[in-house]
């Protein structure tokens, strides 16, 4: 009682951050788990953390016995195999996959973290856009996941929030192609790929060139690239800020030890992205790894290696401290981020 009540008076009286979202860890022992998350997750992002193993992702829109994604790669959807199934109170993993994806590890040596995300449950149809949609939304945490089906032109798709969408991840399910990233303060045109560390781009992205902006009912996804692919399924993922609990912003990297962004509010979990400036990874850092400052264990979204350490950063009671001076705070850089509470 005590956390969830210090993350509702942080909220201002709001959101209860852990019945939205949770970061936690457990270790592999060659038998199904149950992982308790605190809530019927509807979004799970796991890592191995011990060894160079990629990301899994699972959602409840595309189905738990239907396959799961790779933030590091291209891949379309791969077989379920009954590595993970959702229930009341998380997730369950099995010995031959969610934790164990992609090599069918079993090792009780192997330490995981995960990521799990409230939406809304079972998706219900969304016909505000062009294209109808199937939405699982929890506009009060800022959150939703979208599927919908390419019909070859520009078109828009409903994405169940009440407001503006300020970060939007797109993946096609039937075919290899990026991870398509928009985010609000990108230059105008310009998008960037979970897969992949390069920075922002203005062409081939999967929401068309130049770029039309997400509104506080729809997205627009273009007619070149993937997304013009007649009749192939892609799922998004869609975030905004809420206040004293999620925050889409960015800042300017100083060079200096001791760049302080502000959130509004203690961050648990941290992705940060440069996007213009040298080439850098999708860098994580949460509060399960690294229980107090600094919380210098980073994993990246975009490479299947193990945890490392370094890039010193703290999470203050109002945001985040960056205590290095090179990386994403190189004074060239400006990074995009996503904190959550």
């Amino acid at each position: 009682m005590g956390l969830n009540k210090r993350l509702i008076d942080q909220a201002g009286g709001g959101i209860v951050a852990t019945d939205n979202f949770n970061v936690g860890l457990y270790d592999g022992n060659c038998t199904s788990q149950s992982i308790n998350a605190g809530f019927a997750a509807d979004f799970v992002l796991i890592k191995n953390r011990t060894v160079a193993q990629g990301w899994s992702s699972w959602d409840t829109v595309i189905g738990a016995s239907n396959g799961y994604l790779q933030t590091q790669l291209t891949n379309a959807l791969a077989p379920a195999q009954n590595m993970l199934t959702f229930d009341s109170e998380g997730f369950n993993v099995s010995t031959n996959g969610g934790a164990y994806t992609q090599t069918n590890r079993c090792s009780s040596s192997d330490k995981y973290v995960y990521y799990a995300f409230k939406a809304g449950g079972s998706a219900v149809s969304n016909t505000n856009g062009t294209i109808t949609s199937q939405v699982s939304a929890n506009p009060d945490a800022g959150f939703s996941i979208v599927k919908y089906t390419g019909n070859g032109s520009t078109a828009t798709v409903g994405h169940g929030l009440s407001s503006t969408v300020e970060l939007l991840i797109v993946k096609g399910l039937e075919t290899t192609n990026d991870w398509s990233v928009l985010h609000k303060d990108l230059t105008n045109g310009n998008f960037l790929q979970l897969n992949l560390y390069a920075i922002q781009s203005g062409s081939g992205s999967i929401f068309g060139s130049p770029t039309a902006r997400p509104t506080s009912t729809v997205f627009t996804i273009g007619n070149t690239g993937e997304s013009g692919t007649v009749n192939k399924d892609y799922i998004a993922y869609c975030f905004h800020s809420v206040d004293g609990y999620q925050k889409v912003g960015s800042f300017q990297g100083t060079s200096a030890v001791g760049n302080k962004i502000t959130t509004g509010f203690q961050p648990r979990f941290l992705m940060i992205k440069t996007y213009i400036g040298y080439i850098e990874y999708w860098y994580i850092f949460d509060a399960a790894r690294n229980t107090s400052n600094p919380r210098n264990k980073h994993l990246k979204a975009d490479q299947a290696d193990s945890e490392n350490t370094g890039y010193d950063i703290n999470f203050d009671s109002d945001g985040f401290t960056i205590n290095t001076a090179y990386s994403f705070n190189h004074s060239n850089n400006t990074c995009i981020y996503l904190a959550i509470a």
